[in-house]
């Protein structure tokens, strides 16, 4: 019997159609088993160097299934993690378990000890009220021991930043002249503890001008902290 020359032609197209899915199919598995194996000893390697014992990996394609009946769950979460930083892992399953290994539990960072020396200090700083003489922005023998102490609590808590703001009574001239004056008797307070010692920078001054309070209370330099180490 005679084959007709398209019928032929159809066979080969078959034949060959045939043996390119076999290469390709052949390929897959090759090209699986070329990072299944790698990844296998990466991710084992990974586990015996976090000393993770009772745990076993193997690998469909990128994914990491772990297995290990000996492991608690804090074991097996960890191995999770280990494996799931192995370069080229894609996916991590656990036993009974299908999708991602989850996130590590960030540790809280510790709360800061407190210190009730250094708390007593603020509250005695901010507290601290430094007074004048009417139209003066010179400390009286008064005015320089309080400041002495605060130079000794600045010294004792070297983190503690501190804003000294001046003050007057009724201003007598305009707002911009109660304002100067007022700063002046800031630094006045600032130029003592600078020479008592405690760090310029750590110092800033400010003039809030006349307060509107009777004449005692207004001549003043008021203490607040405005930072902390």
């Amino acid at each position: 019997m005679r084959t007709s020359s398209a019928g032929a032609q159809r066979i080969a197209v078959i034949a060959l159609a045939s043996v390119l899915g076999g290469m390709t199919a052949g390929v897959a598995v090759i090209g699986s088993e070329a990072f299944e194996v790698p990844l296998t000893d990466a991710a084992q390697a990974a586990l015996h160097d976090a000393r993770l014992t009772g745990v076993s990996v193997r690998f469909d394609g990128r994914e990491a299934v772990l297995t290990g009946d000996a492991a608690d769950a804090a074991v097996l979460a960890e191995a999770a993690r280990v494996v799931g930083r192995v370069d080229g892992v894609r996916w991590v399953s656990l036993p009974e378990t299908h999708g991602l290994a989850p996130a590590p539990t960030p540790t809280p960072s510790p709360a800061p000890e407190e210190d009730p020396r250094r708390d007593a200090a603020v509250a005695e700083l901010e507290s601290t009220t430094i007074r004048f003489a009417p139209d003066s922005t010179a400390l009286d023998d008064a005015g320089l021991r309080r400041v002495a102490r605060v130079a000794v609590l600045l010294t004792q808590f070297p983190e503690l930043r501190v804003r000294l703001t001046g003050h007057v009574a009724i201003a007598t001239g305009t707002t911009a002249d109660a304002i100067a004056f007022s700063t002046r008797r800031a630094q006045a307070v600032v130029d003592e503890l600078v020479a008592a010692g405690v760090d310029p920078g750590r110092l800033g001054i400010a003039g809030a001008g006349a307060t509107g309070v009777d004449a005692a209370d207004g001549r003043r330099v008021d203490l607040e902290i405005v930072e902390e180490g």
